[in-house]
């Protein structure tokens, strides 16, 4: 059988006889084609170095000194695991996270936001709260959507616009001024 992509507007089969489409719709015959969008190796490289990656980062650096040290930190309760520190948040999570460094943020939203195909803010931001803790990431991450190319280019805005109403008729006290212009004005 030969392997017939859909074309990307109406999602049809393109070389396929009206006949052979039809059998498309019945579940053993249904063709998937996966589709890599973005794909960054450079992260995963980056990702094993979290550790040394954390002790650049000062806010992080510091917080792993404290819990070296044994000293108690905020309600936030931390972990340090093969020199990788790991958060829980709120008292509510289950699960520890590993802490993400701020010259990661950037990279790993641009990776979850393109590899999602441009989600929107909520959609990015449960893949990455699974994984990681970064502090106001929702601040951080509606500010890094907003400034997308692609979304800017192709995505409706989410806001109302107020518009300011000018008439070009002046209105006076509930009267009406009409004005008929016939020919030059007189100079």
């Amino acid at each position: 059988m030969q392997n017939h992509l859909a074309d990307i507007l109406s999602r049809n089969p393109s070389g396929m006889t009206d006949e052979k489409a039809r059998d498309l719709t019945r579940p053993d015959l249904v063709m998937v084609h996966h589709i890599q969008i973005y794909k960054n190796k450079n992260i995963r490289k980056e990702l094993k170095e979290l550790a040394e990656l954390q002790d650049t980062d000062e806010n992080l650096a510091v917080i792993k000194n404290r819990v070296t040290k044994g000293q108690p930190t905020d309600q936030i309760q931390f972990v340090l695991q093969d020199n990788v520190l790991y958060c829980r948040g709120e008292t509510t999570e289950q699960r520890y996270k590993a802490m993400l460094p701020s010259c990661l943020e950037q990279k790993i939203f641009k990776f979850v936001h393109f590899t999602l195909g441009h989600s929107g803010v909520d959609k990015c931001m449960k893949e990455i709260k699974y994984m990681f803790h970064v502090r106001n990431l929702e601040r951080k991450l509606r500010k890094f959507i907003a400034h997308c190319d692609v979304c800017q280019r192709c995505k409706h805005p989410n806001r109302s616009f107020t518009v300011e109403e000018r008439y070009h008729v002046p209105e006076k006290q509930g009267n009406v001024c009409a004005i008929d212009i016939y020919g030059s004005l007189p100079t």
